[in-house]
């Protein structure tokens, strides 16, 4: 007999190996247990646990490989609690929800066991929760878990493609999500025991489905065609100009500029990923407004520009040139520099086909400019950014009304990739700002990510905001975020919310600092030795190369290394 720890009180059947069924002719068929996922926190180390804190629901991951009436699903949580149990309607959704209570540090091992009622058979999978404190890093990494659950639970699955539908942008809509776990290292190359590396292919291949070519030649402004094939590629959109750039992101995001596409039509089937990249870039250079003063995009070739499209023709380029080497021609920049010049007022505001900004958009289209501003290599000293920074930094309060940035998803993830992306010279290497500065006298620097107000700062910062934005209501919706229906908030808040968390835009993966002091607690003056030698990359491929220490929390690091001992001469906490 095979005990069933998730059946209590009820006896098991048959083990594993009895479940034969002898058939006509005398053969003889072994039943198939099913196949048990769970969703690891760490794709390239499942045994590193989930975040919690002392009483937070959290929604436990799980997959299997068979669904029906008679496939019943077991979630024995590890803390004594009755074991939830139910049927398998979703072979890709079998969770649960969960509070567990304890003292920092306490790891709770669940276990999800499937069962097939017809057969007999069954299989488990383990799941890693651990409690931790309750600050706003501990939240940023139960939101993202819980983000990325819902991204997975509403992809719609057809054949070996997958997509999320919304606010009419498709084939944006699913590389912005797949995009979302590709920063928190889940990649298609990723483990098979994961669920999300099922979920990100999928999206992939229809990303990729969903390209098309475009032949291009020489423009005004001189030659776009970096590979010289005469094809330019973007997505089967209306808009394609809009997308395109999400679409780059997401395509370098998977960190295999050598891999090789599986979907779409000719020219896009069974080439590189770097290859297909490379026509894009040549496509935007080629679309790019071909009067000098005027150099930006909207949604199709020659548009005159916009800047709320023009960002995404920079959030594209800036990797396809900075991560893989991409050729982007010169007067790409030189051009576009033109238009922020032209599309920039007084004040700093960035319009938006022209210094005028519609109503309620300057929060939009200002940091929009800066994003281009990041791809032209113009920052802090260049009174193109400078006027942008003091705008929005003389605006960064808590909103009051529906049009405020931080109440508008769009402006707030510009604003983001514009504060990770940002390069003052142009040699390609991105300079990210925590301080967020104004120019105006008497307004102090703020960290625009993790400002609180609860801990003394003027106004919350960005990851406090959108972290009290997220459904945290335990439905079908658990673990969304909104927006405010301001353009295509709607369709892409969540993704776009993940990334900005992560504060990583196209990375595969993002390095996880993870820091310990020992003695802790201590007495004034006491010698304390740092640890950070558990810090790993979300990306199994990259290593650490370096540690620094902030001790008072100020932005300026004030030592380095794995091991550095310190001391502090007066009781207190030190973050």
């Amino acid at each position: 007999m095979n005990a069933n720890p998730f059946r209590r009180g009820r006896p098991w059947m048959l083990p594993a190996w009895a479940g034969i069924i002898l058939v006509a002719g005398s053969s003889i068929a072994m039943a198939l247990p099913p196949v048990v996922k769970t969703v690891p926190w760490v794709a390239t180390n499942p045994l590193i646990p989930h975040d919690t804190w002392s009483g937070k629901t959290v929604t436990l991951k799980g997959t299997s490989s068979v669904q029906g009436g008679s496939i019943k699903y077991y979630w024995d949580f590890g803390d004594g609690s009755p074991v939830a149990e139910g049927t398998v309607s979703s072979a890709y959704v079998v969770e649960a929800r969960h509070a567990y209570t304890g003292p920092v540090g306490t790891v709770f091992t669940a276990i999800l066991t499937v069962e097939d009622t017809s057969t007999g058979e069954s299989a488990s999978r383990n799941y890693y929760v651990r409690i931790e404190e309750l600050d706003l890093s501990t939240e940023v990494n139960v939101a993202i878990d819980e983000g990325l659950w819902y991204l997975h639970r509403t992809l719609n699955r057809s054949g070996q493609e997958g997509y999320w539908s919304g606010s009419g942008y498709n084939i944006g809509h699913t590389a912005a999500n797949v995009n979302a776990f590709e920063v928190n290292g889940h990649l298609e190359g990723g483990p098979a025991e994961n669920p999300y590396t099922e979920t990100v292919t999928r999206g992939l291949r229809y990303v990729f489905a969903n390209l098309r070519t475009a032949g291009i030649g020489v423009q005004a402004l001189g030659n776009p065609d970096g590979n010289g094939n005469g094809l330019g590629v973007g997505p089967n959109s209306g808009r394609q100009f809009y997308e395109g750039g999400m679409i780059m992101d997401a395509i370098i995001a998977t960190g295999t500029p050598d891999a090789t596409t599986v979907t779409g039509p000719a020219g896009i089937v069974g080439r590189k990923y770097k290859d297909v990249l490379q026509d894009m870039a040549d496509y935007y250079a080629y679309a790019q407004y071909d009067d000098a003063r005027y150099g930006a995009w909207r949604y199709g070739v020659n548009d005159f520009p916009d800047n709320s499209a023009s960002q995404w023709g920079a959030i594209g380029l800036i990797p396809a040139q900075r991560n893989w080497g991409c050729i982007v021609p010169g007067w790409v920049k030189s051009a576009n520099i033109n238009w922020l010049s032209y599309s920039q007022r007084s004040d700093g505001v960035y319009g938006y086909t022209s210094s005028s900004p519609l109503s309620g958009v300057p929060f939009g289209t200002t940091p929009a400019g800066l994003v281009q501003c990041a791809m032209d290599g113009v920052g802090r000293g260049n009174v193109l950014w400078d006027r942008a920074e003091t705008y929005i930094r003389d605006n960064f309060v808590n909103p009051s009304s529906y049009w405020h940035f931080k109440n508008n998803y769009y402006g707030m993830f510009s604003f983001v990739k514009a504060m990770l992306l940002h390069d003052s010279n142009g040699d390609g290497v991105a300079e990210p700002i925590q301080f967020l500065k104004s120019g105006t006298p008497n307004v102090p620097p703020i960290d625009w990510y993790a400002a609180e107000v609860a801990l003394g700062a003027p106004t919350d910062g960005l990851a406090r905001k959108i972290v009290d934005d997220q459904r945290k209501v335990a439905d079908s919706n658990m673990g969304r975020w909104y927006g405010y229906g301001w353009y295509d908030d709607y369709g892409h808040a969540t993704a776009w919310a993940i990334i900005m968390l992560r504060r990583t835009l196209f990375e595969s993966g993002a390095p996880v600092a993870v820091a310990k002091a020992n003695p802790n607690p201590a007495v004034a003056g006491q010698s304390i030795q740092l640890d950070g030698s558990d810090s790993f990359h979300q990306d199994a491929s990259k290593l650490i190369d370096s540690w620094e220490w902030d001790l008072n929390n100020d932005g300026t690091y004030e030592v380095s290394g794995p091991f550095p001992t310190v001391s502090f001469p007066v009781v207190g906490d030190y973050s």
